[in-house]
């Protein structure tokens, strides 16, 4: 937004590109910035440009790209079943439901969990935002991509990378707001820079005493990463985890295919093929988890080792290796261990 409205265009364009390649929907987001610059700014023709090449790179990987590679299955889908009708698979379903069934539609998104969210989203700014009304067409990624959600509890907590769906346009209609109340009333209007610093002062306050609720400056209790607390520091504990994970990986090599549970496959993820084992093994020839195994992990997991299709090669405590077609003869002890 910087760089077009400066006329950076050879910033501009960079920024757009890099921005594009993060993700499909980041692209979408782009292509409202591009509207917004359209319709309330006088960059026309680089609004046009921002809407139409991110919104249709956003609906050729969407629509084209990512089925093609998902045997036909549309991508993230799953996160609005909800919204889907009877007998519909993909996003052509779930848009029906928002244009034709609108009452519906806002039942879906005003729910107690996405009303706190909301709130949490927010208050630190006073909802300051929502003072710009050509702030308005900005809330729409935020408000299609999480509170449309359906059951897909990681979209409406803030402890999961969803709310930068929220976080770019929400400090962009705090400027536009700032600009609004700093705007003289009438010519001789001089109380214009005062209303403008009180807002800032609490725009100070509020934020203080957010983070002084839930922030990770003043109560480590309350910070949350994913679904479980964040942990602050580095224990003992810690470095045995660290080290029983260094060693797991050195078993492994480094062009073996793997599928690693959940907290592990980054680690893992410099090699070629590198699956999530929640998901499946596929023709993975090494497990990697830790332990407990449970969910998803353990149906996908257990099996393989009960069977003896693979062999655990190494029982490292919190961390197991296992191999496809490794001899069995550690199996059993890790079995009774983890009382399966």
């Amino acid at each position: 937004l910087y760089a077009v409205e400066s006329r950076r265009h050879v910033m501009a364009l960079v920024v757009t590109l890099v921005t594009m390649s993060i993700r499909e929907d980041v692209a979408g987001q782009l292509a409202v910035l591009g509207v917004f610059l359209l319709l309330t700014g006088p960059a026309a023709v680089e609004g046009i440009l921002l809407s139409v090449v991110p919104a249709a790179y956003a609906v050729v990987l969407k629509l084209l790209v990512m089925p093609k590679y998902k045997g036909g299955e549309e991508a993230f889908v799953n996160q609005y079943q909800g919204l889907l009708p009877s007998g519909a698979h993909g996003f052509e379903g779930v848009l029906a439901t928002i244009v034709g069934n609108l009452p519906f539609t806002a039942n879906v998104a005003v729910d107690k969990d996405k009303v706190g969210y909301a709130l949490q989203i927010f208050a630190p700014l006073l909802a300051l935002p929502l003072r710009a009304r050509r702030w308005w067409l900005l809330v729409l990624p935020g408000f299609a991509f999480t509170l449309l959600s359906t059951a897909y509890w990681p979209l409406i907590q803030i402890s999961f990378q969803y709310s930068a769906y929220w976080v770019p346009w929400l400090f962009i209609g705090v400027v536009l707001a700032l600009e609004r109340i700093g705007e003289r009333r009438a010519a001789d209007d001089a109380t214009a820079p005062v209303r403008q610093r009180a807002v800032v002062v609490g725009l100070v306050f509020a934020s203080l005493a957010s983070t002084m609720y839930q922030g990770a400056f003043t109560r480590h209790e309350t910070v949350r990463g994913g679904f479980g607390p964040f942990h602050f520091g580095t224990t003992a504990d810690d470095m045995r985890r660290r080290g029983a994970l260094a060693m797991a990986l050195a078993i492994i090599p480094r062009d073996a295919r793997v599928a690693a549970s959940e907290e592990l496959t980054p680690h893992a993820s410099s090699r070629r093929y590198d699956y999530k084992l929640r998901y499946g093994i596929w023709d993975a020839e090494y497990l990697l988890f830790t332990v407990p195994v449970g969910g998803e992990e353990g149906k996908h997991a257990l099996p393989e080792i009960k069977n003896g299709d693979f062999g655990v090669v190494a029982d490292l405590g919190g961390v197991v290796v296992a191999r496809r077609g490794q001899p069995t003869a550690l199996n059993g002890a890790f079995l009774s261990r983890i009382g399966q």
